[in-house]
C-alpha cells in the first residue's frame, strides 16, 4: 500500500452488524482505498479485525510486528474492547506517512526440548528444555537419531538399528552383519528405513518387517581408511537422489536412485553430515577439519563457519546439525578425542554467527580421591567398593602388577577423606578386588547394599 490513513475507532459500538473501517490503505494498482483495519459490533459485543502484524511459519520476532504502530494500536484496540477510556498513548516513534518505526527485538532465552545420541556415553537421550534428562536408552555408539510422527524414537547403533516407543518397546530392528558399522539413517516417507554400513560400504532401505527391499553399493573406500572410519551421514533427498559422507576420504558422494555417481565433492575435513538446503545448497559438517561449510549448486562457498569464530567454544569434530525455520542451525560439537567436559556439546548459531542457544551439560565431578590423598597407601588399581551407612566407603585397591604385599588391601574412608579403618593380611591374601561388609544388614536382593 503505498498510502495508510487511520480514521481511529468509534466512540461505543454500533447497535446492529455494520462494518467500520478504522483504517484504510491506498493501493496504486487498482487505485483504491482497501479496508486495514475494521470493528464489528454484536448486540453488546464487540470485535476488532487487524490485517497488520502477519506472522509466519518460523517467524521470531519479524520486523512487522515490532512496528511501534501496530504494538500502539494493538494496546488501544483492546481498552475499546474492554469498555474502557482509550487511554494509552501515541508514543513519539509513532510512524508517520513518510517513515517506518521498527522497534529493537526483545531478548527472549532460547530453550529446547531435543533428542540426541551420545556416541561415546553409549546412549541415546531426550532433554528437556530446561535441561533434564526424561528419557535415556544405553546402547553400543549410537550416532543418527529421529524422533518420528507416531511418537517413537528412530536411531542407529554400531549394529543395526531400532525403533522404539516411549516405554522402550521395539517397534521395528535391523541387525547389521557381523563385521559391520552402522552409523546413520534416515525414516523414508515410504516407511522403509535408510541405512549406511562400513564394512559391507553400502545403502540399503530396509523395510517394516526388517527384511532390505533396496541396495546400492557404494565404491569400496582405500585399504587405508579403517572400517570405522568408511562411511557417516548419508540422506535420502526428495527427488531420490542419495547424499553420502564419505568421512575417510574426506568427500561427499551424490547418487542417483540406481547408485550410479553425479558428484564427488572434496571437503575439508572428515566428513559426517551433509544435508541438501531448501535453496539446492549443501551444509557440510567437517568433522575433526574443525570446520562447517555451505556450498552452492556450482560447489563455491557461500558461508563458513570456522575453529575459532565462536567465542568460548572452539569447534572440535563437527558431527551432527538441523537447520531452523528461522534459519539458525543447531551444531553438535563432538567433544570426544581429549576435549571431553571442556565446552558446550552443541549450540545454536544466526546468520550472522551469534549464538543464541548452547547446551553445557557435563557429568559434574562433585568428589574425588586421587593417588596420593591417603598417606602411606597410593592409590594403585581401584576395584570395587561399598558405600556404608554413615556415609564412608570402603575402597578395595587392588595390589597386582607389581604390588602385592606392599600395603592394605582395603580400606575405609570418610567424605573428608580421613583413614578409620584398613585391612591388610599378606600372609593369606594376595589381592582384594571386590568386598561386601557382613556387619552391614540389607537385603542384597532389593538394593540395599550399595557396592
Amino acid at each position: 500500500m503505498a498510502d495508510t490513513r487511520h480514521r481511529g475507532l468509534p466512540p461505543r459500538p454500533r447497535s446492529r452488524e455494520e462494518p467500520h473501517s478504522a483504517s484504510y490503505g491506498f493501493d496504486p494498482s487498482t487505485k483504491q482505498n482497501w479496508p486495514l483495519e475494521w470493528v464489528v459490533s454484536y448486540g453488546q459485543g464487540r470485535v476488532y479485525t487487524s490485517t497488520f502484524g502477519h506472522v509466519w511459519k518460523g517467524d521470531v520476532q519479524p520486523a512487522r510486528m515490532r512496528c511501534a504502530g501496530l504494538q500502539t494500536i494493538v494496546v488501544r484496540a483492546l481498552q475499546w474492547l474492554a469498555g474502557r477510556d482509550v487511554t494509552y498513548p501515541v508514543p513519539a516513534d509513532f510512524p508517520t506517512a513518510d517513515k517506518a518505526s521498527v522497534r529493537a527485538e526483545i531478548p527472549v532465552p532460547v530453550a529446547h526440548r531435543f533428542l540426541c545420541t551420545d556416541s561415546a556415553g553409549n546412549s541415546v537421550s531426550v532433554v528437556e528444555a530446561d535441561g533434564s534428562v526424561s528419557w535415556r536408552y544405553t546402547c553400543d555408539h549410537p550416532q543418527d537419531c529421529w524422533a518420528l510422527p507416531n511418537g517413537n524414537y528412530l536411531f542407529c547403533h554400531a549394529h543395526g538399528a531400532l525403533e522404539l516407543t516411549p516405554d522402550k518397546t521395539v517397534a521395528w530392528e535391523y541387525r547389521a552383519p557381523a563385521g559391520t558399522e552402522v552409523h546413520a539413517c534416515q525414516p523414508l516417507p515410504d516407511g522403509r528405513v535408510l541405512l549406511v554400513e562400513c564394512g559391507t560400504s553400502r545403502l540399503i532401505e530396509v523395510d517394516r518387517t526388517g527384511q532390505i527391499a533396496k541396495e546400492i553399493k557404494l565404491p569400496v573406500p582405500p585399504a587405508a581408511v579403517h572400517l570405522h572410519d568408511q562411511f557417516r551421514g548419508v540422506r535420502k533427498t526428495a527427488d531420490g537422489h542419495y547424499l553420502v559422507s564419505a568421512k575417510g576420504e574426506h568427500l561427499v558422494l551424490e547418487l542417483d536412485g540406481d547408485g550410479a555417481i553425479l558428484r564427488k565433492i572434496p571437503v575439508p575435513g572428515d566428513v559426517h553430515e551433509v544435508l541438501l538446503l531448501p535453496d539446492k545448497h549443501l551444509l557440510v559438517s567437517c568433522g575433526d577439519g574443525h570446520r562447517i561449510i555451505e556450498l552452492d549448486e556450482q560447489e563455491k562457498i557461500v558461508w563458513s563457519l570456522d575453529e575459532h569464530e565462536v567465542p568460548g567454544n572452539p569447534l572440535r569434530l563437527m558431527a551432527g546439525f538441523q537447520r531452523l525455520p528461522n534459519g539458525n542451525t543447531i551444531f553438535c560439537n563432538y567433544l570426544g578425542h581429549g576435549h571431553v567436559g571442556e565446552q558446550p556439546h552443541c549450540f545454536e548459531i544466526t546468520r550472522d554467527k551469534r549464538v543464541v542457544w548452547s547446551l553445557d551439560e557435563h557429568e559434574k565431578v562433585v568428589w574425588s580421591l586421587d593417588e596420593n590423598e591417603v598417606p602411606g597407601n597410593p592409590l594403585r588399581l581401584m576395584a570395587g567398593f561399598q558405600r556404608l551407612p554413615n556415609g564412608n566407603t570402603i575402597f578395595c585397591n587392588y595390589l597386582g602388577h607389581g604390588h602385592v604385599g606392599a600395603q592394605p588391601h582395603c580400606f575405609e574412608i570418610t567424605r573428608d577423606k580421613r583413614v578409620v579403618w584398613s585391612f591388610a593380611d599378606h600372609a593369606q591374601f594376595k589381592t582384594v578386588n571386590q568386598i561386601q561388609v557382613l556387619d552391614v544388614p540389607g537385603d542384597v536382593t532389593k538394593g540395599e547394599i550399595l557396592r
